[in-house]
């Protein structure tokens, strides 16, 4: 098949796709496997905060090359463990909090313990609202309260309704006491 005709080969199964197993969209010209723009900048996102973490600590480098030398994956079975998989378990021991997220009109609730780390994930132009203490409890919690402001087909970003504005007012105004 010549570069021209390659098409995306990441399996799109367990993103909720259930006619095709591939994402089957034109893959990039200079890409050195089959893979689309969007995939590629999931990966290169996935890639970007595992680096910041290890470089966050100098210690953790070495453990994350190594990792990415014996190829340990976020899915891998058996005793070892991904280098990311551990610096999440460690997060999980780090204070978490919910953050809510303005961009393109919408607002977005997610949770996280590393947010600095977090927020590089977003383009430019996102602004930040407020954050609240909290973990993946709270942010089920917020979901579920405003569930009606929910956008179709997402489950983290909401229009700005009256009810989520107010929420994150009265938390801005407890943040500034």
């Amino acid at each position: 098949m010549d570069q021209a005709n390659r098409r995306c080969t990441v399996d799109v199964r367990r993103q909720g796709y259930a006619r095709s197993s591939f994402c089957d969209k034109p893959s990039l010209l200079d890409a050195p496997f089959p893979i689309c723009r969007a995939h590629a900048i999931e990966v290169f996102l996935h890639m970007r905060e595992t680096l910041d973490v290890a470089m966050a600590d100098p210690t953790r480098m070495a453990e994350a090359t190594e990792a990415a030398q014996l190829g340990w994956y976020d899915d891998a079975v058996g005793p070892h463990r991904t280098w990311v998989n551990q610096e999440r378990e460690r997060a999980k021991e780090r204070e978490h909090c919910v953050y809510y997220l303005q961009l393109n009109g919408l607002i977005k609730i997610g949770t996280t313990s590393l947010l600095r780390l977090r927020l590089r994930k977003y383009p430019p132009g996102y602004v930040l609202l407020v954050t609240e203490p909290g973990s993946f409890a709270t942010e089920r919690t917020r979901h579920k309260q405003f569930k009606k402001s929910l956008v179709d087909g997402q489950r983290e970003w909401f229009t700005p309704t009256k009810d989520l504005l107010a929420h994150i007012a009265s938390l801005q105004a407890d943040a500034t006491v």
